[in-house]
């Protein structure tokens, strides 16, 4: 369960099945686009608080992965850790906010794996508590902030509770619980004080619809007057800004999703964005708290249809946007006051297109900035006027190729 990791350039030295400690951990970008995991399904992904960043380890694409990765919110960093896990796909994983680390534990690979780790920003650390919950893969697993403890439930088989408190795994014992199941979506909802669960298969594959809320001693199920239709290997994240759990894709009996839900605490409303990512099931999905948006990666479309994806979307309450494409915008400076003016650069759009520039306003709405032709390589540049009346705070400038329907977004602090 334990390897260590030495990175030269790409030279790896394997002594005795063992990979020999050696580059310090780091992280390298491409030079021309930036550069991304390779598509996969069943990633691990969790925003680090700590150091604003989400971490993306492992998944499958035709073998299991060991890599980790870790999203800025503008370009992901392979990271080069001394120590990590083995390779492995559908491992539980989330940030222990009052430990202020990532916890990921167990996950399929050659082997069902049960061990736990933490990941501190630089380095993954083998931890080895006893006891500890028997391997497994595919669980729901999240942060319960309300009792500042991991919760895991469930998978490979398995129907049973367990809390983390940053050094022992406890088994809880509730009057109630949710039956057995495989790749359910779980977070942990902080308007209700409560972890909220969501669908998955049984070991008949038999998938499951149902809505559980667990409060620290006994699950409950709920009974929301709507609901997504069954299905297991949802992604899900807790929108913090919005107040609400947001559920994407997964598989169903009609073929996989691409469906987006949002959930209030009661009842779930299905929302109708102009723009979505494509249809899969078990993508990584996790809220990203310093740029205030879900952040969506990966997942499994099926032959013919994209297959493994290697895509990353974000959701701002109202939308989709893709964060990596050859086409995107740049906004200097970043820090303007109302009244005044930054320049927008646009690249990656269709030669000569008309390009709307618009302001993403909170308070306001959707302000048309301006509208700019892209020259013939598709790219432009622009200086656009802040509105007098934009409130202080984080909006957004979003451009938009009237012909060829690129969409870009990127961040604007208006003083």
């Amino acid at each position: 369960m334990f390897r260590s990791i030495a990175r030269v350039f790409t030279f790896a030295c394997v002594v005795g099945g063992l990979l020999v400690p050696g580059q310090v951990a780091g992280a390298r970008t491409g030079s021309a686009l930036p550069e991304r995991p390779s598509g996969r399904s069943d990633p691990s992904m969790a925003f680090d608080a700590a150091h604003g960043r989400m971490v993306l380890f492992g998944g499958y694409r035709q073998a299991w992965l060991d890599d980790t990765w870790t999203w800025d919110g503008s370009a992901w960093a392979m990271r080069t850790p001394h120590d990590a896990p083995l390779a492995r796909n559908g491992a539980g994983i989330a940030y222990d906010e009052a430990r202020g680390q990532v916890v990921l534990f167990g996950g399929r690979g050659k082997r069902t794996w049960g061990d736990t780790w933490t990941w501190d920003g630089r380095n993954w650390t083998w931890h080895t508590p006893r006891p500890e919950p028997h391997g497994r893969d595919d669980m729901g697993m999240t942060y319960d902030a309300a009792r500042q403890v991991v919760v895991l439930f469930s998978g490979g088989g398995h129907h049973d509770t367990w809390t983390w408190d940053g050094s022992a795994w406890t088994q809880q014992h509730p009057l109630h619980s949710p039956r057995t199941r495989n790749s359910p979506a779980m977070v942990y909802d902080a308007a209700i004080g409560k972890v909220v669960l969501f669908g998955g298969y049984t070991f008949s594959q038999h998938l499951l619809g149902d809505t559980w809320t667990w409060d620290g001693s006994d699950w409950t199920r709920l009974h929301p007057a709507h609901s997504p239709s069954p299905r297991y290997g949802a992604g899900i994240a807790y929108d913090s800004v919005r107040q609400q759990v947001v559920l994407f894709g997964g598989g169903t009996t009609h073929g996989y999703s691409g469906q987006t839900w949002t959930f209030d605490g009661t009842d779930w409303t299905m929302r109708t964005p102009a723009h979505a990512p494509a249809r899969r099931s078990g993508p990584a999905m996790a809220f990203d708290s310093a740029r205030g948006e879900a952040v969506l990666f990966a997942g499994y479309s099926g032959y013919g249809t994209g297959g493994y994806r290697r895509d990353t979307w974000g959701w701002d309450g109202t939308d989709w946007t893709p964060l990596v494409t050859s086409w995107f915008i740049r906004v200097r400076p970043f820090i303007v006051h109302a009244g005044k003016r930054t320049r927008v650069n646009g690249y990656g759009f269709a030669p000569g297109e008309v390009v709307s520039l618009q302001l993403l306003d909170p308070t306001a709405g959707t302000v048309v900035l301006k509208r700019v032709r892209a020259d013939g390589t598709g790219t432009f540049g622009v200086h656009v006027r802040i509105p007098d009346d934009t409130a202080h705070g984080l909006h957004r400038i979003r451009a938009t190729g009237l012909s060829s329907d690129r969409m870009a977004k990127r961040r604007v602090f208006v003083e």
